[in-house]
């Protein structure tokens, strides 16, 4: 596994010398891990009828807006059960979905077994929005970060990987960190299964409302609002995070931090799993 994992300049991979040898792999678990430049993918030489592990295969490949698969590609590989899915791209404001050549759109979870061509599928969206997933986000003027569902309704982010030359996640709006000053979250944003390091490095972020923010199956906030040393004030989900297990470096550095209400992680298991999580938080009262 994890054969190509953190080669994020990597921008095309010839696999064609694979051939018949593929069908003798057992594990391709990370195999694309973290490839955030490749925009291409050919895997119509790829045998995954005999593979046993394929966890995050594609997890962080932000870009990727063309896959072809062929006839022994499963994504179940030996098994009944879904092993991997393609990826939600979101690079250049992608919805996260994947169009075959019939002009079929499907979700990365549902895109079936077999031969076939996938391109990204693109949204309309208003001046100054982009897609991430089923989302769309924007820095207004006055350094608000919005995030909200593009179809008004409901909509789930995509999940971001890990940029191995920073060390920090890769989330969208990383390249504006500075200019944030608050986070707002609208109704119907659905979380995915990890959000480490969301707000990750936003110095001058000063609040965040996260109320609305549905996290049904979230279980990481590693470093969620780490290095956010102007950060007084943090209202987390109204739905709690009950899946959590993960809040290691949390708040770290969040020195402007007064208070935290942790009622929100009632019933998780997070405090197995709370290394750093308030590290530096020199203002914290309570």
């Amino acid at each position: 596994g994890y054969m190509f994992s953190g080669c994020s300049s990597l921008k095309q991979i010839d696999l064609s010398g694979l051939g018949s040898k593929s069908s003798r792999c057992r594990y391709l678990s990370g195999m694309f891990y973290d490839c955030s430049s490749l925009k291409s993918l050919d895997l119509s030489c790829l045998d995954t009828r005999n593979v046993a592990g394929m966890k995050d295969m594609f997890l962080g490949c932000t870009s990727l807006s063309y896959v072809k698969l062929g006839e022994n590609f499963s994504f179940s590989g030996s098994g009944s059960e879904r092993l991997c899915s393609l990826p939600t791209p979101w690079e250049g404001g992608s919805t996260g979905l994947w169009r075959d050549a019939e002009g079929r759109t499907f979700a990365p979870s549902e895109v079936p077994d077999g031969a076939g061509t996938y391109t990204a599928v693109f949204p309309e969206l208003p001046d100054g929005w982009k897609a991430i997933g089923g989302c769309s986000w924007k820095v207004d003027g006055q350094g608000r970060l919005v995030i909200k569902p593009t179809n008004g309704e409901s909509g789930e982010l995509a999940e971001w990987g890990f940029d191995y030359d920073s060390g920090k996640a890769s989330t969208p709006w990383r390249e504006t960190a500075s200019e944030i000053t608050s986070v707002v979250v609208e109704d119907g944003v659905v979380a995915p299964l990890r959000i480490w390091g969301m707000f990750e490095g936003c110095s001058n972020l000063g609040s965040a409302d996260l109320r609305k923010l549905d996290v049904p199956g979230a279980s990481n906030l590693r470093s969620m609002f780490s290095g956010c040393s102007s950060l007084k004030t943090v209202a987390l989900p109204e739905g709690g995070v009950p899946q959590i297990d993960d809040l290691r470096y949390a708040f770290a550095g969040c020195s402007s931090l007064e208070s935290v209400d942790l009622s929100a992680f009632k019933g998780s298991t997070a405090s197995n799993s709370m290394e750093g999580a308030f590290l530096g938080c020199s203002s914290l009262r309570s």
